[in-house]
């Protein structure tokens, strides 16, 4: 079942309330902040080792996180969504605070700071994306859920991009610490804004919501269906072959292309601009579901086959952008599928789900990658990646997907 609306003239869109203007509003906020300091420690990890192994298993353990969204999605359909965001935001501003004692008066190598800092803040994230996914669909109407999952992935990204480009500039003139700080000052919008939509919107939890169905109640669901179980084996495939191209980036411009941190930030930047135009246009692109999603595999990997090909600045400049692009068309595809034919009291887990199954191999690609780059390059490596996933691609052109089983459901 779905939620009543109320107040649909109210937003700034069409079938959106306030309440979904202000949460949008502060998640640009916290994304700053994420970027910002994920920049950091990408950049920090180039630098001072140099050693892909050691990136690619670093990138690899933040990406194993993720996982735990089977277990979160589990909680965020049990509970109230807006008391669980907002309790995370007030633990990723105390882990940030302690981070910042740590730095300043402790002798721990700041590496190792940065990365015991990262874990903590994603493991309280995984808590906070199931119960924003849940949460959204009760702030539109079902028929604005695409246009309003693609305006929170555009301004989430254009947050992205805040934190890329300032973190890309700034790296090597900031200490840690003042990133750190800064991070926190940012998550504080955000709780200010989670606190205001809180005291405008009262969420109900009817018998249906309250279910305590087992936490593997979504992976049950996204195995009755085909179409769920073959986007989650192409997505097991592709991230395992791309995984690597996220985690090496930094040593891709630092290496490959002998240019600065400023440079970096700058090719990350393209990435989010891309993610952001796709999220934006996908409800235009006017195509079947799976047209849209394999033809963004496509384009996926003919961009990392350009960029291995002819490693420049431009390139890669662009060839980020292309992949950043088809990227949005994907994540806002998925999740308004989701949103709209999933039962609601069974949201939370099978987002959740659906997060964890889809990222299971990046980490695994990351950590295989890494060792592969030190032993043949990241030019091949990254080669082979994208071939990899224009054989999916095409190969998955004669499976048949029948969203009217989920419609069923």
């Amino acid at each position: 079942m779905r939620f009543p609306h109320k107040g649909r003239g109210n937003g700034f869109l069409g079938g959106m309330t306030k309440q979904f203007s202000i949460v949008v509003f502060g998640q640009f906020f916290s994304q700053f902040g994420d970027n910002l300091f994920s920049i950091a420690i990408a950049w920090y990890l180039a630098d001072l080792t140099g050693n892909p192994l050691l990136i690619g298993v670093v990138t690899a353990v933040f990406n194993v996180i993720p996982l735990c969204n089977t277990l979160t999605g589990a909680f965020a359909d049990r509970h109230h969504k807006l008391p669980i965001m907002l309790s995370v935001t007030v633990c990723q501003i105390a882990v940030l605070g302690v981070g910042v004692a740590v730095l300043q008066f402790s002798s721990l190598p700041v590496v190792a700071a940065l990365i015991a800092i990262q874990v903590a803040c994603r493991i309280a994230g995984c808590f906070f994306d199931p119960a924003l996914t849940v949460l959204i669909p009760q702030l539109v109407d079902e028929d604005a859920l695409q246009q309003a999952n693609g305006i929170n992935q555009g301004v989430m990204l254009i947050g992205q991009i805040f934190g890329t480009v300032v973190g890309g500039i700034l790296v090597s003139a900031m200490s840690p610490a003042v990133f750190l700080i800064v991070n926190m000052a940012l998550y504080a919008v955000t709780l200010i804004c989670l606190v205001v939509v809180r005291s405008m919107h009262r969420e109900r939890m009817d018998d249906e919501d309250e279910d305590k169905g087992h936490w593997y109640a979504g992976l049950v669901f996204i195995s009755k269906h085909a179409v769920l179980m073959h986007i989650v084996a192409l997505a097991v495939i592709v991230n395992f072959a791309l995984g690597p191209i996220l985690s090496m980036d930094a040593l891709w411009v630092s290496d490959y292309l002998h240019l600065s941190s400023s440079a970096f930030g700058g090719i990350e930047a393209a990435f989010v601009v891309g993610a952001i135009l796709g999220s934006v246009l996908t409800g235009n692109i006017q195509v079947p579901f799976k047209a849209k999603m394999l033809g963004a595999l496509f384009l996926m990997g003919l961009a990392v086959g350009v960029m291995s090909l002819f490693p420049s600045f431009a390139v890669s400049l662009a060839a980020n952008a292309l992949v950043g692009f088809a990227g949005g068309i994907v994540n806002v595809a998925l999740y308004t599928i989701v949103q709209t034919y999933v039962p609601n009291e069974m949201l939370g887990r099978v987002s959740g789900a659906l997060l964890a199954l889809t990222t299971v191999s990046q980490p695994l690609g990351m950590a295989v990658g890494g060792a592969v780059a030190d032993a043949v390059g990241l030019r091949i490596l990254f080669l082979a990646g994208a071939a990899l996933t224009l054989v999916v691609a095409v190969g998955s052109l004669a499976v048949r997907w029948d969203l009217g089983e989920l419609r069923k459901s």
